[in-house]
């Protein structure tokens, strides 16, 4: 039993020493378990508290080379499960860590390592000769620059010969293409010149498609505001917010000589009135009074009672008699006192205050007068709120400062500026997604279906749509992401 006890008294001990509570003690149980990007993440933590700790790098080394081991087998898994895609993205992931970590793992893992980078070269090699027989030698180019941080520190110039390859099929691409280009279709030929331009083909009439863009687009806009009680001061931050949108959208270009007519009619007004009032101010006192009460206690009163007390006498005979005695009992009874009680006074107290009441209203109705298809934009808001304002300061009643704190109208029309200028923004953005944002009806040619693409690709929120990423697999072999990751 006692044995038992002391045990019990030394498990709190054992418990703290052998827990998980540290840091470095968190990273070894996840090393131990395998979890090894949570011990990453833990070692990682505990070097950052202290760069000086050798255990924590230490751990931390390990804790890499456990990583990179564990996804170089699933690199060779993949591999020899059919997947080399899939192969490579993970010998791309333990490259790019490796990286960033500035860490190369030795021994046997490095042979791993090299081992499935060669493995790797091999799955280029053949992706690069398939685009070069399909004709597709954008695809062997995205895939040699996706990979590339594979191949650049371990293999330098590995890829080189197969690059050339693509590289020539590219320049006979841009030939193609080139021909394809009409000045009617100056968005698609800004594309083919940004794709010869990946295949180091400059293209000499750039300045040409910038001007044939510009024909169709707008330099500013040119706005008129009819809006009653509006300051020339506000009149002038709304059209510079209006013109900092505009810029933001594909209509823009600096170097068009058109600009885009919009008109805005509206009012602007503003309500404001003070009024001194009286106000009561309720508040409660504790009023101290006099209560009388009963109050009930307790005293001594003697009574008097008889004892029997028994003696021996002379002859050892015991002799006993009845010999009175006073004795004492408690008794209860009441008397009136007076007491201090409190009781809650309602108090009040008037003071002077000066009741503040604000309306703000703004209403804009505004027409951007594209060629095609005006488009309105609207904007109804309004502010009110009224309170009182004084300087009273009593806290020994509840009584603080107060002001409602109403808005500055100027800095609230200047919200309402930038909401409208957003709309501007916005309308304008959704207006040339409906215009180009869709595949044209009866036409399946290169340059005609890609003019719509190039156009809507030019709206920086277009995003990605779905025709677009079609027309990019379908002519070139490429998802829109991967047209992306080449620039094109």
């Amino acid at each position: 039993m006692r044995g038992l006890i002391l045990s019990l008294a030394l498990l709190p001990i054992v418990l703290l020493f052998t827990g998980c509570t540290s840091l470095k003690g968190k990273a070894k149980h996840f090393l131990e378990v395998g979890a090894y990007e949570q011990a990453l993440d833990y070692y990682q933590r505990a070097v950052d508290k202290d760069p000086a700790d050798a255990e924590a790098r230490s751990g931390l080394n390990l804790a890499r080379t456990k990583y990179i081991d564990k996804k170089l087998i699933e690199t060779r898994m993949a591999r020899l499960g059919g997947n080399s895609q899939n192969a490579m993205d993970l010998l791309l992931d333990v490259v790019q860590k490796e990286k960033t970590w500035q860490f190369a793992p030795v021994g046997q893992v490095s042979g791993t390592q090299e081992e499935e980078t060669a493995e790797g070269l091999r799955f280029l090699e053949a992706k690069s000769q398939q685009a070069i027989s399909s004709d597709r030698p954008l695809v062997g180019l995205y895939f040699y620059k996706h990979y590339q941080p594979v191949f650049e520190s371990s293999i330098p110039g590995a890829y080189s010969q197969s690059l050339k390859k693509v590289q020539a099929k590219g320049k006979t691409q841009c030939q193609k293409l080139s021909k394809l280009r009409e000045k009617g279709r100056p968005y698609f030929s800004q594309f083919v010149a940004r794709i010869c331009g990946v295949w180091g083909q400059e293209q000499k009439d750039l300045a040409a498609i910038s001007t044939e863009i510009a024909k169709t687009l707008f330099n500013s806009v040119s706005a008129k505001y009819t809006i009653e009680h509006l300051e020339p001061s506000l009149r002038s931050e709304l059209d510079a917010l209006v013109q900092e949108a505009f810029r933001q959208t594909p209509w823009h270009n600096a170097n068009s000589l058109k600009k885009l007519m919009l008109g805005v009619n509206g009012t602007f007004n503003r309500q404001h009135s003070e009024q001194v009032e009286t106000l009561i101010h309720n508040y409660s006192v504790m009023e101290p009074y006099t209560a009388y009460e009963e109050v009930k206690k307790t005293r001594t009163v003697p009574y008097s009672d008889f004892q029997m007390q028994c003696y021996y006498d002379s002859k050892n005979q015991s002799q006993c008699s009845q010999n009175p005695v006073t004795k004492y009992r408690q008794e209860e009874y009441s008397e009136t006192e007076a007491r201090t009680r409190y009781r809650e006074v309602p108090r009040t107290f008037p003071y002077s205050a000066t009741r503040l009441r604000q309306i703000v209203e703004l209403s804009l109705d505004g027409k951007l007068d594209f060629p095609a298809e005006p488009q309105n934009i609207g904007l109804q808001e309004k502010y009110e709120k009224a309170g009182y304002r004084h300087e009273h300061n009593r806290p020994d009643i509840g009584l603080k400062p107060s002001d409602p704190g109403l808005a500055d109208p100027n800095v609230w029309f200047r919200d309402q500026a930038r909401a409208f200028s957003g709309k501007v923004r916005s309308q304008s953005e959704q207006y040339w997604s409906a215009l180009f944002c869709r595949a044209e009806a009866g036409s399946a040619l290169l340059a005609t279906t890609g003019e719509q693409v190039q156009k809507c690709l030019a709206n920086s929120q277009a995003g990605s749509p779905s025709f677009a990423d079609l027309w990019y697999q379908a002519h070139f072999g490429l998802t829109l992401a991967q047209a992306r990751e080449l620039s094109i």
